[in-house]
């Protein structure tokens, strides 16, 4: 996975849903000139950019991050993904949010292990 391969799907993928870059950002309620960033293999999306992405584009994430050339069918090879898909934005973004505090708790540990 890498930002051009994500970058080049999305771009092929808005594309074919006849989509300007501005449509999808206010669609998928990222910031201004994001997609630009992410089309051109600039920056690299967040797991709830990307998955808010997929959501408004109907694909797969798997598909967008290049795991799968399947753009319609679901692969199973990242069932978590599979159901964020289905989740509207604001869930996602608690998806993300319990993520992110799994990850901070994780490293806590980690650091005490080494104290």
């Amino acid at each position: 996975m890498t930002n051009a391969i994500i970058g080049s799907r999305i771009k092929e993928v808005r594309r074919m849903r006849k989509l300007k870059q501005l449509q999808l950002q206010k669609m998928a309620g990222i910031p201004h000139n994001s997609v630009s960033g992410y089309e051109s293999g600039y920056i690299l999306p967040t797991i709830r950019t990307l998955a808010k992405i997929a959501l408004v584009l109907k694909v797969p994430a798997d598909y967008l991050m290049g795991l799968t050339s399947e753009m319609h069918e679901k692969t199973g090879l990242n069932p978590l993904f599979d159901k964020i898909e289905k989740m509207n934005p604001q869930d996602i973004d608690l998806v993300e949010d319990f993520v992110d505090m799994v990850k901070q708790r994780n490293e806590k540990k980690v650091s005490d292990n080494y104290e």
